[in-house]
């Protein structure tokens, strides 16, 4: 039975892997197929995966509970205001992510690393070694599900160039420049609608107990 959802979905993530997936990056995609490296879900995978995120609802949890999983983000701002955005290709729902997804670049911590270590790692593991100052500005912290929290920070580069793709990132790619607003209208991972557009408002230190379930894409 046809479904309009359906069908704006699928056209919505073509179109994003149309322009971002360069001949480059599809032949590569054929070399390393045995390799079993990870490349972007087709529209179909990222379908089911948005009714299987629809349909989890995270238990809540004290939000004064010492976290079990820590984590950072990083909202990169160019010169002309775009944002870094990227795009996942595993599924993690106990980080709140699922293969298709968009986001902003995101690391979790290992146990007693502090934020700027896991800054300058995100930074070469994700965004291939991209220069950066860092730590940058404080956003806030936030529980993107329960007992998961992730410091996010925001940076400016002077290029407008895109990240080169690190040989360790085979757990994201897709990578481009977004303004921010039309940013949060993508199928977001869980907390990285509230950093973005805590992001725009220019707020700093916020504390974000409880962020919204992902959903589909706004067509």
């Amino acid at each position: 039975k046809s479904c309009p959802m359906r069908a704006r979905f699928y056209a919505h993530t073509a179109q994003w892997n149309t322009r971002n997936l360069v001949p480059e990056r599809l032949s590569m995609k054929r070399r390393t197929r045995s390799l079993g490296r990870n490349y972007p879900p087709s529209a179909e995978t990222c379908w089911r995966n948005l009714q299987k995120a629809s349909s989890v609802v995270p238990p809540r949890g004290n939000a004064m509970q010492t976290a079990s999983i820590r984590g950072v983000a990083l909202v990169v701002e160019n010169p002309i205001g775009h944002i870094l955005i990227l795009q996942e290709f595993q599924n993690k729902p106990h980080l709140g992510k699922w293969a298709g997804m968009f986001s902003i670049p995101m690391e979790t911590s290992r146990p007693d690393e502090s934020d700027d270590s896991a800054l300058d790692r995100l930074r070469r593991e994700e965004i291939g070694g991209f220069s950066l100052p860092l730590p940058g500005k404080l956003v806030g912290r936030y529980q993107i599900v329960d007992g998961v929290w992730v410091t996010c920070y925001s940076t400016r580069t002077n290029s407008c160039a895109l990240p080169t793709i690190a040989s360790e990132a085979d757990e994201v790619g897709n990578y481009r420049w977004s303004p921010p607003d039309q940013s949060c209208r993508l199928w977001l991972r869980r907390g990285a609608i509230e950093m973005i557009r805590h992001h725009i408002a220019g707020t700093c230190c916020v504390v974000c107990n409880d962020c919204v379930p992902p959903r589909g894409p706004v067509c």
